[in-house]
């Protein structure tokens, strides 16, 4: 059955936002930014926990946040300026201490654009320890149907890349609200390790990000790269800890305007 916007909205996802792609989130050449799209993402999720009632501050009071631990992102077309999307999300049933969430994007004829799997672990906000989702005591409406994740994002693994090209500091305009370099950051300094004229010439198909230290105010990522094919690898380590990995496909754009 083919997916619309309707059908979708209405049966699978409790929440949904419209957003229009401005030219600030785009390239060069009038393309979302994959990182804007994560930001996107994220924008989804939080607005839906703060519909509900616990946002950010209201977990903090509680004595507890959520981090991301990895997240898998498939674009089966790239969205461009002026477009207005439906981003929809809804969490899954957690599993253990791992909570996870869906989130798709879809153009103004009910195309699906993008979908994005992500996994979260639940840490004490003065400690930084992990807590088990019973912990996260408020209910959450789920994602409605089966979970058929393309990835499983909480068991993204990733070969270490060997190539060094250069640190990422981490700069003041990259903190979130929990101090730490945000999310959607990962994804810039990943796909800048690689040429322009590499991705100028093709769009982002699959991207696929795993955090292991959270990157704070003045510290150094350094970055080593990686290509197998259409494999495109980046490891990020601060000191002598493994900071975050990514590892993106690329496809031709004429594919990719074509679905």
């Amino acid at each position: 059955e083919r997916i619309t916007r309707w059908n979708v909205l209405t049966k699978r996802y409790p929440f949904s936002l419209r957003l229009r792609v401005r030219g600030f989130d785009c390239d060069g050449q009038g393309r979302l930014r994959t990182a804007c799209a994560l930001r996107y993402v994220q924008e989804a999720a939080g607005g839906h926990l703060e519909s509900l009632g616990f946002g950010f501050q209201k977990l903090k009071e509680e004595g507890m946040f959520f981090v991301l631990i990895g997240q898998g992102l498939r674009i089966l077309r790239t969205p461009r300026e002026g477009e207005l999307l439906t981003v929809a999300t809804a969490p899954v049933p957690a599993h253990g201490a791992r909570m996870f969430r869906e989130t798709v994007l879809f153009d103004e004829g009910g195309n699906l654009l993008a979908e994005n799997q992500t996994a979260w672990a639940l840490l004490d906000f003065e400690t930084g320890r992990p807590l088990r989702s019973s912990s996260f005591r408020h209910e959450l409406p789920a994602l409605g149907g089966v979970w058929t994740p393309f990835i499983d994002p909480s068991r993204i693994r990733i070969p270490e890349a060997q190539e060094t090209c250069g640190g990422r500091e981490v700069r003041l305009s990259d903190l979130d609200v929990n101090r730490h370099m945000n999310n959607t950051v990962y994804a810039d300094a990943a796909l800048d390790c690689f040429p322009e004229e590499l991705l100028c010439s093709a769009g982002v198909d699959t991207l696929l990000l795993r955090y292991q230290h959270q990157a704070r105010l003045g510290e150094t990522i350094s970055l080593r790269r990686g290509r197998e094919d259409n494999c495109f690898r980046v490891s990020g380590s601060i000191g002598n800890s493994a900071c975050f990995s990514a590892e993106f496909s690329l496809k031709a754009l004429a594919t990719e305007d074509h679905g």
